[in-house]
């Protein structure tokens, strides 16, 4: 879905944006809207998140979009589409590795509740315990605002508008307050699993035991 305007009319609406004009960064973000996301929407596949994904995406972008004209970054206007595709592709490229590593960490919590595979080698089923438990103890660290964000919409897939309204929540405030608590979920996540390998470490470092020598029998005079 290509955006028809002419090289003027961005040429103009940068030199606006970046005399500070308000209504001129408001249009740059319906016009992005109307274009970068349905492409997207393409690229992020299926999943119950999609749609909140693809807003967020897009409002990365616009942001990117928007630091860049106003710091003088983009040196030539009339290619200012090319260069929003150039932060489109790269921002969409993030969020689907983000969306690949939500459904893995929030994935070993709701198999908490499931029953483990008899056939499952024990070095396997100790590595998928301890991370679920890294997981319950970093929900348990959250507020229960946080926990309940989190726990609607990625293990019981609730849309997100059920849950904004159910919290009194605008789109960018649940979106906003999503974000933040995800954040740090991964940054407690990531310092327990650190702290546990280090202990694993420093146990492996300890100086092994030599085997007793046997001593040999003394025979009787």
């Amino acid at each position: 879905m290509a955006l028809s305007f002419a090289p003027t009319d961005w040429t103009n609406l940068v030199a606006r944006i970046q005399a500070g004009d308000e209504a001129a960064a408001a249009t740059l973000y319906s016009k992005l809207r109307k274009g970068a996301r349905y492409k997207i929407w393409q690229q992020l596949g299926s999943g119950t998140d999609k749609g909140m994904g693809v807003d967020d995406c897009l409002h990365d972008v616009f942001l990117n979009v928007l630091t860049a004209i106003r710091s003088g970054q983009l040196r030539d206007p009339e290619r200012l589409m090319g260069f929003v595709r150039t932060v489109r592709v790269r921002q969409t490229a993030q969020a689907i590795e983000q969306r690949v590593n939500d459904r893995r960490r929030f994935g070993l919590l709701s198999e908490a509740t499931q029953v483990v595979d008899g056939r499952e080698d024990a070095e396997a089923a100790y590595e998928r315990e301890e991370k679920r438990t890294v997981v319950r103890q970093a929900l348990a660290q959250l507020s229960a605002r946080e926990r309940h964000i989190l726990i609607s919409f990625y293990i019981e897939e609730r849309p997100w508008q059920d849950i904004a309204a159910e919290m009194g929540m605008t789109h960018t405030q649940f979106r906003l307050s999503k974000s933040r608590a995800k954040e740090k979920l991964g940054k407690i996540g990531q310092a327990a699993l650190a702290s546990k390998r280090a202990n694993l470490v420093a146990i492996d470092s300890l100086p092994k035991r030599k085997p007793a020598t046997k001593q040999p029998e003394k025979r009787a005079a």
